[in-house]
């Protein structure tokens, strides 16, 4: 439940905190108060992370296997991030930037979702 809410939050928050930084001059208390979210709801689905991992892999393949899993989608996601968020703002999408955060946010909770009918299946089953 805790890395499904913080990934909510984060589909939410990602669109305001590029629109609140932008006007952050005249308002820095609501930035602040969106960047606190934003941390709240990413600590929320970090902490959590590692759990579906070790529960979708097997005692055999768990050390590798959510290694390899979390560093290359670190490096496809995260390390690219900046590369197509410079494109949209050279491009003149200013807020485009938040709304990807919010579009990896929902694949993110899709992808969680069926994480859950996986585990919850060999949960019922016995195998975990």
């Amino acid at each position: 439940i805790m890395a499904k809410v913080g990934i909510i939050l984060m589909a939410f928050i990602g669109p305001c905190l590029f629109y609140f930084g932008e006007t952050a001059a005249t308002d820095r208390l609501t930035l602040y108060f969106f960047l606190a979210l934003y941390v709240i709801s990413d600590a929320m689905f970090s902490s959590s992370i590692f759990y579906y991992i070790y529960a979708l892999l097997p005692v055999s393949l768990r050390c590798t296997g959510s290694g390899l899993a979390y560093s290359t989608a670190a490096a496809l996601f995260g390390g690219t991030t900046p590369l197509i968020a410079e494109l949209f703002v050279n491009h003149g999408f200013k807020y485009a930037t938040g709304y990807y955060i919010s579009l990896m946010a929902i694949i993110t909770y899709v992808v969680f979702c069926q994480a859950d009918k996986l585990i919850q299946k060999d949960l019922k089953n016995g195998d975990l």
